[in-house]
């Protein structure tokens, strides 16, 4: 990943460059990037270095880019939008077998709440009772493990992170 190109996808509105303005906000170059490049094919494109964007009510249902890995929310979503949010970034990919949600706004709640309405189809990989979002307190440890497993790797191979 020798670069990474970023870009902003809004859906546009009448008057939006006085609205964007009064907030201190100026969206002319990214409209114009939006008008100018094909941004959702180079988007869907694995091996484009065009990876983050920034999206408000684009591209979160129907859009399908299977190298998506990750997904930050900051918007209050739920039911069937939440659902098909999420499952933009699940989707099994060469090595990737699932995806990340980085909640920031706390949608944890409407989560459980879209699970048991839309969750309960066979084939989808969790048993009666499961739940695909674990405790924070595990991530923490997962995490403290791959750490380790990584300082331990980069050791046998004679690197010392600590340099």
């Amino acid at each position: 990943m020798d670069e990474t190109d970023m870009a902003v996808v809004v859906s546009s509105e009448q008057n939006e460059l006085e609205r964007f303005k009064k907030l201190g906000l100026d969206i002319v170059n990214h409209r114009k990037r939006m008008i100018e490049e094909d941004l959702a094919t180079k988007f869907k494109d694995a091996d484009d270095p065009f990876r983050i964007v920034f999206v408000c009510a684009m591209w979160m249902t129907g859009f399908d880019v299977p190298s998506l890995s990750t997904i930050y929310l900051d918007k209050p979503m739920r039911n069937h939008a939440l659902m098909q949010t999420i499952a933009r970034a699940n989707r099994v990919f060469l090595d990737k077998p699932n995806g990340l949600i980085v909640d920031y706004i706390g949608v944890f709640r409407e989560l459980q709440k879209a699970l048991a309405i839309y969750g309960s189809a066979i084939g989808g990989g969790l048993k009666e009772g499961e739940s695909p979002v674990k405790p924070k307190s595990e991530l923490i440890k997962e995490l403290e493990n791959s750490i380790q497993e990584n300082v331990s790797f980069c050791k046998e191979k004679g690197i010392d992170i600590h340099d």
